[in-house]
């Protein structure tokens, strides 16, 4: 009997200990927050790609250019911090498309549920997350 591509994805996940429907609540999880995160994402950028800073005030004294100054320095951190987010949830939904997801990205060894709950994008294994935090 010759074995189709989901059959393949199937063992994988199963492999990493996942049940369908476990992987089916977590791609929800994932889809959610990239939907939240994408919602975040428009209120710091405009339609232009530019930091919207309509609630900073826009006088002319030293208080309120400083205001400003501080306001487009968070608004970076928190789009940066967005985008990272962004880019983490949808290379965890790819690697679920790929039958990868569940599987430390360095050592291949299985994540804990419990990680993967806490982590839905966790692309490492404690060890191995560990060593790449060490690494920075």
């Amino acid at each position: 009997m010759a074995t189709s591509p989901l059959d393949s994805t199937s063992t994988r996940h199963e492999r990493a200990g996942l049940t369908s429907a476990q992987l089916d609540a977590l791609r929800k999880l994932l889809e959610t927050d990239r939907a939240t995160l994408s919602g975040h994402a428009l209120v710091f950028v405009d339609e232009h790609g530019q930091i919207d800073l309509t609630s900073a005030t826009h006088g002319q004294g030293e208080t309120e250019h400083t205001a400003i100054d501080i306001e487009r320095r968070v608004n970076d951190v928190l789009e940066a911090n967005t985008r990272d987010a962004l880019a983490e949830i949808t290379s965890a939904l790819r690697r679920m498309d790929e039958g990868r997801y569940g599987l430390c990205q360095d050592c291949g060894s299985p994540l804990p549920g419990e990680r993967l709950v806490a982590m839905p994008a966790a692309r490492f294994c404690v060890g191995c997350q560990t060593r790449h935090d060490i690494r920075r």
